[in-house]
C-alpha cells in the first residue's frame, strides 16, 4: 500500500489525469493552484503551511499537492516531515507533483514509497549528477523518443 507518491512529468504528460484517476470517488484534498480538480475537493487557496495542517487533520483520506515545485521550492517543512511519516497511522494517501526530477527535495524521494514518472524537463546531466539512481532507469526508459506522449512507468523507492 502506497501512502507516499511522487508523480513527475513536464506539463501535458498526463501527470493530472492519472491522479484524478486514482483519487475518484475517495475522499480527497486538492492543492490546486491551477484549478485544474473543478469536481474534486480543492482546499481554499489556502497558504502552505495551513495545507499541510489540514491535510494532517484528515484520516483516510488522499490530499494531493499540485505543483509541488513551487509548493516546496526546494525545502521541506517541519510539518510536511511530520505529515509524510505519519502517513501510515492517519491511513492518508499523499500524491506530490513535480515537473523535473532535480526539483525534488531528495527528502521527499527518501520518504515516498513509489514515483510515476512520465516524460520531464530534466537534461541527461542533470538526473545523473542528482544522483537519483532509483529514478535513473526509468527516466531513461521514459524519455525514448519512440515512447509515445502520456507513457509513463512506475516505479518502487521504498
Amino acid at each position: 500500500m502506497s501512502y507516499c507518491t511522487l508523480v513527475i512529468g513536464k506539463r501535458g504528460e498526463g501527470k493530472t489525469t492519472f491522479i484524478k484517476s486514482a483519487i475518484k470517488a475517495k475522499p480527497n484534498y486538492v492543492f490546486d493552484v491551477q484549478d485544474e480538480y473543478g469536481d474534486f475537493n480543492p482546499a481554499p487557496h489556502l497558504d502552505r503551511e495551513r495545507f499541510v495542517e489540514e491535510c494532517m487533520g484528515y484520516i483516510d483520506t488522499y490530499c494531493v499537492f499540485e505543483e509541488a515545485t513551487g509548493f516546496f521550492q526546494g525545502r521541506l517543512s517541519l510539518n510536511v516531515d511530520r505529515m509524510m511519516l505519519s502517513a501510515r497511522h492517519s491511513r492518508n494517501r499523499y500524491f506530490f507533483c513535480f515537473h523535473t526530477i532535480q526539483a525534488v527535495p531528495p527528502q521527499i524521494i527518501n520518504m515516498c514509497n513509489y514515483a510515476v514518472l512520465f516524460k520531464t524537463g530534466d537534461q541527461q546531466y542533470d538526473v545523473i549528477r542528482k544522483k537519483y539512481p532509483l529514478l535513473w532507469a526509468a527516466w531513461v526508459e521514459v524519455m525514448d523518443k519512440r515512447k509515445p506522449k502520456y507513457s509513463k512507468k512506475i516505479i518502487q523507492l521504498q
